[in-house]
């Protein structure tokens, strides 16, 4: 039983079930902030950025279109909107802003409604900074994350993924819900613009009509590995966020929308500041869900229709890959499992991790975007393994790639050498072998698979790419 706060409203729950195990959360305002600030996204940008028209595919106009006034018959379905969606709990009558309105404009645009109203609970500074932290679970997974960009040489060793996490997101999060508690949880106060606030909820609302209807919390317990995970994220948050954007360009003025970008804009900043070099290799994992996703739910409604978007969340996409590339979504494709090699005895395995197109991409960013999107564009299974000495220190990391084709798998290939060198400042023993600031470095590269091995000494990166290189140490 959870206690009650100073006003008497329960405190929110710390999970501990499977899905918490999950670096990523339903937490749509943080990424909201930070996709609004972009111009990224490129795929036939519609009429779900608010504050952007579309005269050139995917580029914001320079000026942000009108705001339409709401129609007579939107004005009459706001009017004769059933009662009681949302059920507030004692101090949610303190919040600025009528929830029961955007609760009805927002089922209007997404075309779905309520089956029950929305439980609603607002918390003070110091409880919303709890409902933020990461728990055990969490802490144990964003761990083992920093861990591997460690041994790789994406991030400075002793890195706090969680703690610059837990830095910004208090100061720039107003709402989450959370499918397992069938609950929306809001900030009481907040110096954040009043419109701004109210896109956030309207976000957070569009997550509980999608859990109503299809049961989010469910699909969330149902991923089995973090790509799978994410993969939902991106179809949860990408309709959510494109219904957020519907939502204010019509019921939103124009300085509301600008300010939303302005804020955008300052929350990336304020990652990108706190991160520092993790930024490259963070920044596009946990915008992922927001700007990928929406992509994705666009193509599926071009190809579908709403029809579509709905029957999407009965046969989620399970990789990033589905959704970075839909028709792979609709074809059903299946992946192959890498084959991985040992190391020598002293040597213990602390975790495994399958991984997928989005991770790939995320792990060669150093290479740039577009290198770095065209070789996780190949990407047919993955998997990592950290090993730790058995008493001693240091971590040995081996990731086995599988390409859709040879030429892909070559390609990639020939540009780990680059890659290592910007991580870690390698130099070329010869055409497998690099010894950089993080240890050594091996590769092989067999028919359709790529492996890659990095480790405090070059006889255990070389048997973590097969042991068969031509300058393998017995």
């Amino acid at each position: 039983m959870n206690e009650p706060d100073d006003d008497g409203d329960p405190q929110p729950p710390v999970a501990e079930d499977k899905h918490a195990e999950m670096p990523i959360v339903l937490m749509g305002a943080l990424m909201v902030l930070v996709v609004t600030a972009g111009g990224v996204v490129t795929r036939g940008a519609k009429d779900e950025w608010p504050g952007r028209s579309t005269s050139a595919a995917g580029s914001p106009s320079a000026s942000p279109s009108p705001s339409p006034s709401p129609s007579p018959s939107d004005e009459a379905a706001q009017k004769s909107a059933p009662p009681n969606l949302i059920v507030k709990t004692k101090r949610s009558a303190r919040l600025p802003f009528d929830l029961e309105r955007i609760a009805a404009q927002v089922s209007k645009v997404r075309g779905l409604t309520f089956e029950a109203p929305v439980r609603v609970t607002s918390l003070k500074a110091k409880a919303w900074r709890k409902l933020l932290r990461p728990n055990r679970a969490s802490k144990r997974v964003l761990n083992q994350e920093e861990t591997l960009l460690e041994s790789l040489g994406l991030v400075p060793e002793g890195i706090d993924i969680s703690e610059i996490k837990t830095k910004i997101q208090p100061s720039s999060t107003v709402g989450l819900y959370v499918p397992e508690t069938k609950r929306l949880y809001l900030r009481v106060a907040s110096r954040l613009p009043r419109g701004f606030r109210e896109a956030v909820v309207a976000h957070e609302l569009a997550h509980a009509l999608q859990d109503q209807a299809f049961d989010t919390a469910y699909l969330r317990s149902q991923a089995v590995t973090l790509d799978h995970f994410t993969a939902l994220s991106g179809l949860v948050e990408g309709d959510a966020i494109r219904t957020e954007g519907l939502w204010s360009n019509r019921f939103q003025s124009k300085k509301e929308r600008r300010a939303r970008a302005r804020i955008g804009r300052e929350s990336k900043r304020a990652f990108r500041a706190a991160a520092g070099n993790a930024a490259i290799a963070a920044l596009d994992f946990y915008t992922f869900p927001y700007v990928d996703g929406l992509l994705f739910v666009r193509d599926v409604i071009d190809r579908r229709g709403m029809e579509g978007l709905n029957e999407a969340f009965l046969e989620v996409p399970y990789t990033t890959e589905a959704v970075l590339h839909p028709h792979i979504y609709f074809s059903g494709q299946g992946r192959k499992k890498p084959v991985v090699t040992e190391p020598a005895k002293g040597w213990k395995q602390a975790f495994r991790h399958r991984f997928g197109e989005l991770e790939v991409r995320q792990i060669f960013a150093n290479l740039g975007r577009k290198r770095a999107t065209q070789l996780a564009a190949g990407w047919n299974g993955a998997e990592i393994r950290v090993y730790k000495p058995r008493g001693g220190t240091g971590t040995a990391t081996a990731m086995h790639l599988v390409f859709d084709d040879r030429a892909e798998a070559r390609q990639a290939c020939r540009l780990i050498p680059t890659w290592f060198s910007l991580v870690a400042l390698g130099q070329e023993v010869d055409d497998q072998v690099m010894q950089g600031a993080t240890g050594w470095m091996a590769r092989s590269c067999p028919e359709k698979q790529v492996d890659v091995a990095v480790a405090p000494d070059q006889r255990t990166a070389l048997r973590l790419v097969g042991g068969y290189a031509k300058n393998a140490v017995p």
